[in-house]
Formats: structure tokens, C-alpha cells, sequence
């Protein structure tokens, strides 16, 4: 009854469910994984370091994430991609194992607690890039159009089960006993990731055609550069990275000077993680796809930062924990939700080629570096000139306004992109004409082409259709 219904909601085919619910099981352990050892390594780092060294953590973040983005390509392109996840996943086995002795013996401080609050921010990216790269290589591009909303549930089922499991048992099995209990829940990624390989990914053959190499040899910060559209996309994320850098250190600061307790301080980050998956998961299920279908990209875009510049009024007007709450809530549920659907579809005019060369440097180095920014924000302008925290709200308010401004510039870029594709194709417009953007959301201009474009126009938006999931069409 349970895989009919789930068949019938998410469009899961013969042949499809088993799979799809191992990658769901996947991601699920992975994110699971991550809501136990983030609350609990960021309580440690606070409560034995204080707040004060999280901007140079931030730093730090940034300058692994660079340099191991180098070794870690290298790597891809030398071993295949399930030896190199197999290495990711069984290295954090060990550096959970170890890390749940070092608490046992009382040993962790110092070098020690820098080393794995750089691991854990790591792990977070490269676990997450990695599954993703998998499931490319598991689906075909129409089967990921029609799952990856279902198997992507798994994610933010994952950080509600993680949080709260870590919420009550961190005060009952303290810090250290969590460490193991991650770490078999890691474990049982393996298997699943070799049956995943042997059953999909080398019956398809998928690992070979992936081996090829790039007919555009550009690198892609060049790619970046020579587009505005893809330079407006990434300035949006730095930004955004920044302001959530700030908000966290913001959250990170009023917890750890309510709750001096690092077991205590492990349970509140944890609840307060999975309460925002949970509202996220909600948001997900009942409210993204109409808002962002009716709306349109760019009104679902200004929601995010809307809500953010709203807690941080309230914040500069009651300066307390709950208004930080607020805040972190804000961005907590809205971007895994509405602004990620957004952002998502924000590409799809962009050429698919141009889109797989570029977004993985946008969401790893381009993420890294924002980090940075925002350490040294924080050490250089917040510490430098010892401002108190009212000052982080105003410097949030202030980014926030030029995240606006991106917004707008990247909405008309936006219809701008796709006029320009649908007039290379054919001569129905004239050159002359001036491109300007509409108002209409992105699903009213697509029916716009299917009912009155030419044979070229509608071929070149069914094409588009393959990238996106939306019964509607």
C-alpha cells in the first residue's frame, strides 16, 4: 500500500522504486549523520574555545575547502567515483570513532577542536556534492526530473530524525557515546552505495560516459565572468553565505552565553536543526511548488532575504535569543525550501553543458570563499573595531539590501536569457527589437511559447522541460 501511494504522489515507474529507495535510504544517513556531529561539534567548539575564535573557523573553513577542492578533482579524475566516495565515507568512520575515544579520554581542545570543525563543515559539502553526482550517474535526466524530489525527502527526513535523535540522547549518553552511534549509522551507507553501483550505475555503463572529456576546456570562473547571468547567480550566493555566516555566529553567540553546558548546548542546536527541517520539509510538501509556480522565480527568490531583513529589524529592537531564533529560522526553512526550488530553476535558461561546468564550482569554492568573507568580516570589522552585536544586524540589513539589488539584476538577466535563446533560434522577432523582461512567472511564459511560438521555439522549451518536473506541462 505504502510503495502504491508513494508510486502515485511522486510518479515512481516499474523498476524505479527499489533503487529510489535505497538512494532516499542513502541520503537519509548522510544528512542524519551530519545533525548529530554539527550540534555536536559546534557545542564543543563553543563551549571549550568561546565564540570569539568562530570567525577564524570561518577562515579556516574557507582556505580546506579551496586547497582540498584541488587534490579532491585530481582524485575524481584518477580513481573511479564509488572508490573515492568509499574512501570519503570509511575515513569519516575512523575520524568519528576517534573523535568519540579523544572525548572518552578528555582529551579534546585546542588544534584538536579547530581540526574537526573543519572536518564537519567539509563533510557537509563533499557528502552532499557526492550523492548528487551519484544519483546523475544512477538516473537518467527525465528519471531525475520525476525522483530527485522524492529521494531529496530523504535529506530533510534525515536532518529531523538526526536532530532530535541527538536532541534527547545527547543529555542521556553525552557528546562522546553520540560519535559511535553516528558513526554506524555512516556504516550502513556502504552497502548501500555498492548495491546502488553494481545494480544502476555499472549495468548502465554510466561511470564510462562520464569519463569523456569536456568539449569546452574553459575553466569556470572564466565561464562565470564571461556570463552575467551565471555572474549574478554567484554574486547571489556569496551573498547569501555571508549573511547566513553572520546570522550563525549571531545564533552560535547567544546560545552558547545562555547555555554554558556542552551537552545542554548539543541538545538545544540539535532540536532547533530539526525543528527547521521539519517546517522546511512542511513548506516543501504543500507550499514551494505553487508559490514558485504562480509567483514566479523572481518574487520566490525575494522571500528568503525578506524574512531575514524582517528578524533583523526585530532583533535590533529586542536583542535576545528569541529574536535570533527568529532569524535562524528564516533562513533555516526557507532555503532548503522555496529559495532552493528557485534557485534551481533560476539556471534552467542557461545551456545544460554551460550549467554542469559551472554549478559545482559555485557550490563549493564559491560557497568556501563567501565563508572567508564573512570570517574576516567578522575578525577584521565586528572584532577589529569591538562593535557589539547590534552592529552584525545592521551589517545583515545592509547585505541583505544588496542581495535585493542581485535579485532584481539577475530576474531581468533571467527573461532576458531566454528571449535571447528563443531569437537565435528563429527570425520571428526582429533583431532590433529591445529585449525586456516580463512579469510573467516562468510557467505562464513557457505556455506562452507551446501555444503561440514557432516549430524551433517549441522544440528549444521541450528541450528546457527535460531539466524540470512540473505536472502542469
Amino acid at each position: 500500500m505504502v510503495e502504491r501511494l508513494i508510486k502515485k504522489i511522486f510518479d515512481v515507474r516499474e523498476g524505479e522504486f527499489k533503487v529510489s529507495l535505497w538512494m532516499l535510504a542513502y541520503i537519509f544517513l548522510v544528512i542524519a549523520v551530519l545533525l548529530i556531529i554539527k550540534p555536536t561539534v559546534n557545542a564543543l567548539f563553543l563551549s571549550e574555545l568561546g565564540i570569539e575564535q568562530l570567525p577564524f573557523a570561518f577562515l579556516l573553513v574557507a582556505i580546506t575547502a579551496v586547497t582540498s577542492s584541488y587534490f579532491y578533482s585530481k582524485a575524481v579524475s584518477r580513481f573511479s567515483l564509488k572508490k573515492v566516495i568509499e574512501v570519503t565515507i570509511i575515513s569519516s568512520i575512523v575520524i568519528l570513532i576517534g573523535l568519540g575515544i579523544l572525548l572518552s579520554l578528555h582529551v579534546v581542545s585546542g588544534f584538536l577542536l579547530y581540526f574537526f570543525y573543519i572536518w564537519v563543515a567539509i563533510y557537509a559539502v563533499l557528502s552532499s556534492s557526492q550523492f548528487w553526482i551519484l544519483a546523475n550517474l544512477v538516473f537518467s535526466i527525465r528519471e531525475a526530473k520525476r525522483l530527485f524530489g522524492f529521494i531529496g525527502s530523504g535529506a530533510i527526513i534525515g536532518g529531523i530524525f538526526g536532530g532530535y535523535l541527538t536532541s534527547i540522547l545527547a543529555p542521556l549518553i553525552g557528546n562522546e557515546n553520540l560519535m559511535f552511534v553516528a558513526a554506524l549509522l555512516l556504516f550502513f551507507c556502504i552497502p548501500l552505495l555498492r548495491k546502488i553501483w553494481n545494480i544502476r550505475v555499472k549495468k548502465n555503463g554510466s561511470f564510462r560516459k562520464h569519463k569523456n572529456p569536456a568539449s569546452n576546456t574553459e575553466p569556470p570562473l572564466k565561464l562565470i565572468l564571461k556570463s552575467k547571468h551565471l555572474t549574478y547567480i554567484a554574486s547571489i550566493v556569496t551573498i547569501s553565505v555571508v549573511v547566513a555566516k553572520l546570522v550563525d555566529y549571531l545564533f552560535s553567540e547567544f546560545a552558547s552565553s545562555a547555555i554554558t553546558d556542552a551537552d545542554d548546548l548539543t541538545a538545544f542546536f540539535a532540536f532547533w536543526f530539526s525543528t527547521f527541517n521539519l517546517l522546511s520539509l512542511v513548506i516543501q510538501l504543500f507550499f514551494t511548488h505553487r508559490i514558485v509556480g504562480i509567483w514566479g522565480v523572481g518574487f520566490s527568490l525575494l522571500l528568503l532575504p525578506i524574512g531575514i531583513f524582517g528578524g533583523s529589524i526585530l532583533f535590533l529592537l529586542l536583542p535576545e535569543l528569541s529574536a535570533v531564533v527568529v532569524i535562524k529560522a528564516m533562513d533555516g526553512i526557507l532555503k532548503q525550501s522555496i529559495h532552493k526550488s528557485a534557485s534551481e530553476l533560476l539556471t534552467l535558461p542557461l545551456p545544460f553543458d554551460l550549467k554542469n561546468k559551472t554549478k559545482s564550482f559555485i557550490d563549493v569554492v564559491v560557497d568556501s570563499l563567501a565563508t572567508g568573507v564573512a570570517g574576516c568580516l567578522l575578525i577584521f570589522v565586528v572584532r577589529g573595531l569591538d562593535l557589539p552585536s547590534f552592529y552584525i544586524g545592521v551589517l545583515i540589513i545592509v547585505l541583505v539590501c544588496l542581495w535585493l539589488y542581485f535579485i532584481y539584476k539577475v530576474r531581468i538577466e533571467y527573461y532576458k536569457t531566454f528571449r535571447t535563446n528563443l531569437e537565435v533560434l528563429t527570425d520571428t522577432f526582429k533583431k532590433t527589437k529591445k529585449i525586456t523582461a516580463s512579469k510573467t512567472s516562468v510557467v505562464a511564459g513557457m505556455r506562452t511559447v507551446f501555444k503561440n511560438g514557432s516549430e524551433e521555439q517549441i522544440l528549444f522549451m521541450l528541450d528546457k522541460l527535460m531539466e524540470i518536473n512540473d505536472k502542469r506541462f
